[in-house]
């Protein structure tokens, strides 16, 4: 306990999410069940039969074809869910009880939550530990010269404390005094994903593995698509290749992500823009080989075109929130609920389709530059016509995003700098290939069957049509062979140490003599933006890890912290558990509020609808199950005692 009042609220969570589906998918089939009531008939949820005998006859070929339910198996539905209920509603009475997955502690203000935390704060390396181990002994407390020696470290470096880890100040900050808490800052509620709270990491772990080598096959199959079209289509190129860019993230979005389990939206968020990213990423570098035997400066010119306006156009043409709001909208009968659905906004396009956009503007305006440079003109005018399409269906098309923190922009910057990277690396490659002919000097002079008047055919790439001419053949004139420029200079690049291969390479090179001198500087210039590419993004990413296991969870606020109580806020959300379904425009409380004491409890959700919060708490369901229920506990302050608080813990 700290000095004075500073725990307001306390929230218990309990992995009990099987119940809780079964009761949210309860609740779906009886507003299912009550839909398809007759019009002017009483509709009692109690009496399933007579809702049966009272519902509007379905034709058969609907039923056929699984448009709409049937009520007769919606009821039955019902009764199974019913009777798994109330299973697991004996098995608690026979003893059985739910696990507590997470515990969320709320501070009267952001000065006592600091002070807890920085106390509470260790590693979780240390859990695993003794208490003897992460308890400060009594003859510990007294050492001087230990707390100089380790203020000096310190100071010095980052990682002294793998030599003097934290430890608790005393056994009074254990657990009951004899358990190991983990303490970390926890995500703002609208964040949290309560219903996965509960998952074990290695489940969490296994889905994510098997979400992603189904991703990679998806992403093999449209890479392959394009490429196929691009090869026998190559006027069709510019259309399948965004088709396939909404397509694919689409799949990502809507069933792999799904499949995951993430305890934050801000993960979820994460896990979708790598799969989006990298599939992006090579949906359009996989066309660089085709572009190098076909007309590449027209084929990249209607790729960046179908860039800059594909993606907008279907934002501003909304196809999904215009069918719903005016085909299914005013065409649905007797439930208001039902229809305020259909006039909630577009499709739920978070931070994470806009990141992988401009992640991908940014990546061909780098890829294809050293080709086609009118692409960084583009990219510039596609973010110009992503900004506005943006600002416009922020305020009027996209449904409200939920608070993020800063995770997905600290993985998107990392996105950047390997763009970075890939970017002088490739202009490395595509500079060694110049003029990308294939074509090198064989040294040696063309036979005496060679010479004379030839007739050949050339292509031209503006008419794209075979056109015959003439060439005169000379003794004197030299034979020329088939190289890879691309192999050679990769070649070159990776062996540049080696004086004997540049001496060599130098000898058979197609290039001249400040061509040459150029790309040694770059080549050098690759490799070390490279190797510091790497050594810097992994380094960043290792030493946050190294930060959090040796110092433990606890980080200084950047800001300053304010004095504001948060019993005195009125629009701040409550840590309180909520399972979203589709359906229905507000969320399913799954938790015992009774213990809050709040003048307004609608606020503590975060939103607000027309429904009472007790009709939409599950709790009430079954009260049999009180105690398979997370429970969240209220402690308000005494507002008309003067404030105290000091340093002592």
């Amino acid at each position: 306990d700290l000095a004075g009042h500073a725990v307001t609220c306390c929230t218990v969570v309990l992995d009990n999410r099987k119940l809780l589906f079964k009761l949210v998918e309860r609740r779906a089939a009886l507003r299912k069940l009550k839909l398809m009531a007759r019009p002017g008939s009483k509709v009692v949820c109690a009496d399933l039969d007579d809702m049966v005998k009272n519902s509007i006859r379905i034709p058969q070929w609907q039923r056929l074809l699984f448009l709409a339910p049937d009520a007769q198996k919606i009821k039955n539905h019902i009764d199974t869910l019913t009777e798994e209920i109330h299973k697991i509603s004996r098995n608690v009475e026979e003893g059985e009880e739910f696990p507590v997955s997470e515990i969320f502690v709320t501070f009267e203000t952001e000065h006592l939550h600091d002070k807890a935390w920085k106390a509470l704060s260790l590693s979780r390396e240390q859990r695993k530990q003794g208490i003897s181990e992460v308890v400060q002994q009594e003859w510990q407390q007294g050492r001087m010269l230990c707390s100089i020696i380790w203020h000096i470290l310190s100071c010095i470096s980052p990682f002294s404390r793998c030599f003097f880890p934290k430890k608790l100040a005393s056994s009074q900050l254990l657990f009951r005094r004899n358990h190991i808490l983990y303490v970390d800052k926890s995500p703002t509620p609208s964040q949290i994903q309560w219903w996965a709270l509960g998952v074990k990491d290695k489940e969490r772990i296994l889905r994510s593995v098997i979400s992603f080598i189904i991703f990679v096959g998806a992403t093999c199959a449209g890479a392959s698509l394009v490429l196929f079209i691009h090869l026998n289509f190559d006027r069709l190129g510019f259309i399948v290749t965004p088709a396939v860019d909404v397509a694919i993230p689409w799949i990502v979005r809507n069933l792999l992500s799904s499949f995951e389990e993430h305890k934050t939206a801000s993960s979820y968020q994460v896990s979708q823009y790598i799969k989006t990213a990298i599939f992006r990423i090579v949906n359009y570098a996989v066309l660089t080989p085709v572009m190098r035997s076909t007309t590449s400066i027209d084929s990249i010119y209607k790729l960046f075109i179908g860039m800059t306006f594909t993606q907008p156009a279907l934002f501003l043409l909304d196809y999904i929130g215009n069918f719903y709001r005016h085909i299914l909208g005013p065409r649905v009968v007797g439930d208001q609920q039902q229809m305020n659905l259909k006039f909630m906004g577009g499709g739920d396009y978070g931070l994470t389709e806009r990141s992988t956009n401009l992640t991908k503007i940014f990546f061909l305006a780098c890829w294809y530059s050293t080709i086609f440079p009118a692409g960084f003109y583009f990219g510039a005018m596609a973010l110009l016509v992503q900004y506005a399409v943006d600002k416009y269906c922020l305020l009027r098309t996209f449904q409200p995003a939920p608070k993020l923190g800063k995770f997905l922009s600290k993985v998107t910057v990392t996105f950047y700098l390997v763009i970075i990277v890939l970017y002088f690396v490739n202009v490395t490659y595509t500079f060694a290939g110049f003029p990308h002919d294939d074509v090198c000097k064989d040294n040696t002079t063309v036979s005496e069957e060679y010479i004379g008047v030839k007739e050949v055919t050339t292509y031209q790439n503006e008419t794209s049509a075979f056109t015959p001419s003439k060439a005169i053949v000379n003794d004197r004139d030299i034979n020329y062979k088939f190289c890879s420029h691309f192999k050679i200079g990769h070649e070159y690049i990776w062996k540049i140490v080696n004086s004997k291969a540049l001496g060599e390479w130098m000898f058979d090179s197609w290039m001249l003599d400040s061509q040459i001198t150029a790309f040694e500087i770059m080549a050098i210039l690759s490799r070390v933006f490279l190797f510091s590419g790497i050594i810097f993004v992994s380094g960043r990413w290792l030493v946050e890890y190294l930060k959090r296991k040796i110092h433990g969870s606890y980080a200084k606020s950047s800001g300053q912290l304010v004095d504001a109580r948060f019993s005195n806020e009125t629009t701040m959300a409550w840590f309180v558990p909520q399972i979203p379904k589709d359906g229905f425009d507000h969320k399913f409380v799954a938790c015992d509020i009774s213990g809050i004491s709040a003048m307004h409890p609608s606020e503590l959700l975060g939103w607000s609808s027309e429904a009472s919060v007790e009709s939409i708490n599950l709790y009430y369901d079954f009260p049999s199950l009180s105690r398979c229920f997370s429970v969240v506990r209220h402690w308000p302050p005494p507002m008309e005692s003067p404030w105290i608080e000091n340093d002592t813990v």
